[in-house]
């Protein structure tokens, strides 16, 4: 029979996490032990059979889904339960004067044994003290007077050192009758006390260590200008990661997205609007707030994007102010926890976490022509399944459009989206543009 710490180890060895000691030992209980190698093919074959089933996967519907057969379910009818009225109690008022009359009784009797002991207790204290007075008046007249000369407490460790420092001379200077000699302290320096200015209030000195946050803020920049090199150089010099929030400040975002999406258009980046949303986001009386979302969009490409939608927002407002979208801000930030949970609000599911993992290269056969294989793995690179070559956009961009606020609508459109998405690619950013409504 094997014991719990046996099993235990076999079990580790299944998962693979033993140390090389662990291991000798396990080697030397298989050699002794049959039952050990038997459980040990049992678990090993248990694996197996664990890591062979097929992973399920949630529809992104799923929620709407439990949702309507809630609603459908029959609800349960409640019933208040009837309220009985209470029982009067009849109290008999001679048993209430009783009462009444016991506490008054017990009340005066406690304090008159009360006042009784305490005048006792001071006409003993006052005989006491008489005699002890001439007792002490008897010694003091048998015995001569002596002076007590009391031992000064030694300073510990932790007290400061107090120290009289007087002349060595026999002659000590002369001082007034109404000044006293004022000892000389000596306070030794605490080790363990840092130097410098601790922030805290006196007397609850905190001796932590600070600890330095670094914080990811928002840089801004302006919409109008980026034609302008040094802008657009400063903008791209900032898209550096993987992942970014993008917000446009508008007097009109439902307008302004109309020039967002004839530059779209333009650069062949196909937009799926939500069902529910999309109706309103094309009327441009609605002024509502819109949220963007494309991936495996270059850094380059995207700075593109807004520099083309800044300039036709700028040449609409020279022509007439009135035709001015935009108010010229551009807010760009890394994406925080709180972004990913609007995006994931957007989507039904967070695109960050579950973004498909990037393509490795195909191997490369030396028993084929060279040629022969790049001109298939530029035919996969222009289909979206393979690296994406320099300067080279991916094939068939799309953009998912719908309002922040409001009801979704979790359909067909939304599930081809998710559905359609390209692996991540080098080089890539994954884009939450916002158009957000701001007081003319």
């Amino acid at each position: 029979m094997l014991s719990s710490e046996e099993q235990e180890l076999l079990t580790t060895f299944v998962d693979g996490e033993l140390m090389p000691r662990q291991r000798r030992t396990l080697s030397r209980l298989l050699r002794r032990s049959l039952e050990a190698r038997v459980l040990l093919q049992n678990l090993q074959g248990d694996s197996r059979e664990l890591r062979a089933m097929p992973s399920l996967s949630v529809p992104a519907d799923f929620t709407s889904l439990v949702l309507q057969r809630i609603e459908a379910a029959p609800r349960p009818i409640l019933r208040m339960p009837r309220r009985v009225a209470p029982v009067p109690v009849r109290f008999p008022l001679y048993r209430g004067l009783v009462a009444a009359a016991a506490v008054l009784f017990f009340i005066g009797l406690g304090s008159f044994l009360l006042n009784r002991s305490d005048r006792t207790t001071i006409d003993s204290g006052d005989n006491l003290a008489h005699k002890g007075n001439s007792v002490e008046n008897d010694k003091n007249d048998a015995t001569p007077k002596t002076d007590i000369v009391k031992e000064p407490n030694r300073p510990t460790e932790k007290d400061p050192i107090v120290r009289n420092d007087k002349p060595k001379s026999s002659e000590t200077p002369k001082q007034n009758d109404d000044e006293e000699e004022k000892p000389i302290v000596i306070v030794t320096p605490d080790p363990d006390r840092p130097d410098g200015p601790i922030l805290t209030a006196p007397g609850k000195e905190s001796r932590g260590v600070l600890e330095r946050v670094e914080l990811a803020l928002p840089s801004f920049h302006r919409l109008h200008t980026l034609d302008q090199p040094d802008q657009a150089k400063s903008l791209a010099k900032q898209l550096t990661g993987s992942a970014y929030r993008v917000e446009l400040t508008a007097k009109d975002a439902s307008r302004g997205f109309v020039r967002l999406q004839q530059v779209f258009a333009d650069r062949k980046i196909d937009i799926v609007f939500d069902p529910a949303s999309g109706s309103r986001i094309k009327k441009p009386q609605w002024r509502t707030d819109i949220g963007v979302f494309l991936e495996n969009v270059p850094a380059s490409e995207l700075v593109e994007i807004l520099r083309a939608v800044g300039t036709a927002d700028r040449l609409g407002g020279d022509k007439k102010p009135s035709e001015m979208r935009f108010d010229g801000s551009l807010i760009v930030k890394e994406l925080s926890a709180w972004d990913r949970r609007e995006v994931t609000d957007l989507l039904g599911i967070d695109p960050i976490k579950n973004r498909p993992a990037p393509l490795a290269p195909p191997p490369v056969d030396i028993t084929r022509p060279l040629a022969e294989q790049t001109a298939e793995q530029v035919a996969a690179s222009l289909q979206g399944r393979g690296p994406t070559r320099p300067g080279s956009t991916a094939k068939s961009l799309s953009a998912y459009v719908a309002m922040l606020s409001g009801p979704r609508d979790r359909s067909l459109d939304l599930k081809l989206f998710l559905g359609s998405r390209l692996p991540a690619r080098q080089g890539t950013l994954q884009v939450f543009l916002v158009l957000r409504n701001v007081a003319p």
